[in-house]
């Protein structure tokens, strides 16, 4: 039986919340889903999302990628925003590479999210154009405080093996959306979700020199990183612009630790879905908290549907803009 629970943090306008009286802000992190109409897990899959919500309470809930893995996606989705929309949570969904292959497409199942009670979601202004920032006002005034940018990796490679990438045109929006803040209340902390890794989290990973650039992963690498193709320049941007505090992605099932590099958090979500095509990891979420008042540290921990917390950390973000410490990514 669902309880409508009343969330503390409101949707002040569209693609905005705010900080708490308190000055936190808890976010939920779900991704890979993969609800498949008709399959034993299903009502699983929905009880998982449900518990994970009850126990923490969060002011904000964000849906990364590869919500459905069947057709029947309207009855899919509809269910899925119907456990958000019983506890009056504000949310944004981003796309991941398997949510355009079945009975809707993206624009409509864009349109339906959009359109549903308490989304952050703003309305699209062209086919085929799925990214936003949500906006994070001040506690105690109407100033926005922190930007939380989602945006679409797309799918597959459309030159061949592998995965898509974040297009020069979408890196463009980002910059341009970040002045845009900045020109009101300068350069914001932001963090940014998305479905598919950028290739620097790889290097993270495998860096030769990693113990001078990061600390310890933490969490399972339970299997390989399926980044991106192409490296677009993405995080070198985020880096030499020193706004991102953090990236926070889905797809590959059996990951959810998160590592530093070069001063940022690259995290994964916690897989959260119907264990088809393949997964190991129990179910669960990544929960982030952010503080007003410490825009450079927050605290990320992963929620399992059994109700238990695992990998809780705090993190301090360190601006490194010149590319001179970054010597791999700057070739």
């Amino acid at each position: 039986m669902m309880v409508a629970i009343m969330c503390s943090a409101a949707a002040s306008a569209a693609g905005r919340v705010k900080f708490k009286n308190d000055g936190s802000l808890r976010i939920v992190q779900f991704t890979d889903n993969h609800l498949i109409q008709g399959n034993k897990q299903y009502r699983d899959i929905l009880n998982g999302v449900q518990s994970v919500i009850d126990v923490e309470k969060p002011d904000l809930v964000i849906f990364t990628g590869d919500q459905v893995y069947s057709n029947g996606v309207r009855e899919s989705m509809v269910d899925l925003i119907n456990v958000i929309k019983s506890r009056n949570i504000p949310f944004a969904v981003v796309f991941g590479n398997h949510d355009h292959q079945f009975d809707m497409s993206l624009d409509e199942i864009y349109d339906l999210c959009q359109s549903a009670p308490r989304s952050l979601m703003p309305k699209r202004t062209e086919s085929g154009k799925y990214d936003f920032v949500i906006e994070v006002e001040s506690a105690y005034n109407p100033r926005t405080k922190y930007l939380l940018y989602c945006m679409d990796t797309h799918d597959h490679n459309p030159l061949g093996k592998g995965y898509d990438w974040l297009k020069v045109d979408q890196i463009e929006w980002y910059k341009k959306e970040g002045d845009a803040h900045a020109d009101k209340n300068g350069l914001l902390p932001s963090m940014l979700f998305i479905h598919i890794p950028l290739p620097e989290y790889a290097l993270a990973v495998h860096d030769k020199n990693a113990d001078k650039v990061k600390k310890p992963m933490l969490g399972t690498k339970g299997e390989g990183i399926a980044h991106s193709t192409f490296n677009s320049g993405m995080f070198l941007t985020m880096l030499n612009r020193g706004d991102v505090r953090a990236v926070f992605c889905g797809h590959d099932h059996d990951n959810d630790f998160t590592v530093e590099l070069l001063g940022m958090l690259l995290g994964y979500g916690r897989f959260g879905g119907i264990k088809e095509p393949y997964g190991k990891l129990s179910n669960g979420a990544r929960v982030i908290e952010l503080k007003e008042q410490t825009p450079d540290v927050f605290e990320t921990w992963v929620r399992l549907a059994d109700g238990s917390e695992i990998n809780r950390q705090t993190f301090h973000y360190r601006s490194i803009p010149d590319t001179k410490e970054a010597p791999e990514l700057a070739k």
